[in-house]
């Protein structure tokens, strides 16, 4: 990855930073649920793989579930394989891949108020971190100063990091913010003023 360092490296973007993450406690009640066996078993081993408690990881399949999947299908998210969205780009040129982005991006001022219930830059990347996090994408979010920088790992190839980079710009100049991106085969990355 340090072929993308050099996009940032003049503000020292990549050195040994910690990614920043703020949590507000929230209030919480408590609930009790009857569910099979089989599924109780298959949390269990996933809160133990990813090494969080039951309830934390209870707690973000339900908050997932809220505040993506249950809206998703309203605004036009369906799921499909990475191989066919890498067989239809293929036949696309580089303009028209743009073009293809400029035309999604004109849904995001919807997408964002029915997902966040603002249009704001902050939105816009909760939104992009949800496609991210539903995708399976590798990623990597770290705020310095005055900005947001992501690296986002998607191993679709080029033309989707133009197809992304196109997409995401577009969405952050509907919110009168610039970003600026270096896109490589299978990896994206991007900063964005707060």
């Amino acid at each position: 990855m340090h072929a993308t360092a050099k996009l940032f490296n003049h503000q020292n973007r990549f050195s040994n930073n910690e990614i920043i993450m703020t949590r507000s406690k929230k209030s919480t009640k408590t609930a009790s649920f009857r569910i099979d066996d089989s599924l109780l078993d298959a949390l269990l081993g996933e809160s133990n793989s990813k090494q969080v408690s039951l309830n934390t990881l209870v707690n973000q399949v339900l908050r997932e579930y809220i505040e993506w999947y249950a809206n998703a299908p309203k605004v036009g998210y369906m799921i499909v394989r990475k191989s066919l969205i890498s067989a239809i780009l293929e036949r696309f040129n580089d303009d028209e891949i743009r073009q293809l982005a400029r035309i999604t991006a004109k849904q995001s001022r919807e997408i964002n108020l029915l997902f966040a219930s603002e249009y704001s830059i902050d939105s816009a990347l909760k939104i992009i971190e949800y496609k991210m996090r539903m995708s399976g994408y590798i990623y990597r979010k770290e705020i310095h100063d005055d900005y947001y920088t992501y690296i986002i790992e998607h191993g679709l190839g080029p033309k989707w990091s133009l197809y992304l980079a196109e997409l995401f710009a577009s969405e952050f100049q509907e919110v009168d913010h610039e970003a600026e991106f270096e896109k490589l085969d299978n990896l994206l990355a991007f900063k964005v003023r707060k």
